[in-house]
């Protein structure tokens, strides 16, 4: 809570600090699974500190958890996080339970969200792409650094 309220408010924030809340986040919500879901995440023991805009990643974590878990079916979540030659990477991967029409518990809107902050944060230096294919959602991310 405390990264969420007092380190965030800036600019940009070592990403080693969102590397950790990220794994914290993750682990608060595995706490919340059923057995029938596996959670796997790989992201880089940083040697330098890189600087990056706030809580670019965290809207993909929750969107995995909030749409790839069932109660009644096996479902994977898959995060990775690489750093190669000036290139971050970050992929997700996820079972696709899209929401009902009467599930109310979200507006829709957040990749979207994320795509447009990404438009404005770090324009022409990064690629986002989306898709479902046989049931798996994924998400490819690439950010300049």
């Amino acid at each position: 809570m405390r990264y969420l309220l007092y380190e965030t408010n800036n600019e940009k924030v070592s990403l080693k600090n969102e590397i950790t809340f990220m794994t914290n986040y993750i682990e608060l919500m595995k706490l919340r699974l059923y057995e029938n879901t596996t959670v796997h995440y790989s992201f880089p023991d940083l040697k330098t500190d890189i600087q990056i805009a706030p809580l670019l990643f965290i809207s993909l974590i929750e969107n995995a958890f909030k749409h790839g878990v069932s109660a009644d079916k096996a479902s994977a979540i898959v995060f990775e996080m690489k750093i190669e030659d000036k290139q971050l990477t970050f992929y997700s991967e996820n079972q696709n339970f899209p929401k009902t029409d009467v599930d109310k518990s979200g507006s829709g809107i957040g990749l979207d969200n994320v795509e447009k902050r990404l438009s404005l944060l770090y324009p022409s230096q990064f690629s986002f792409i989306e898709k479902v294919e046989n049931d798996v959602f994924s998400v490819d991310l690439k950010i300049q650094i």
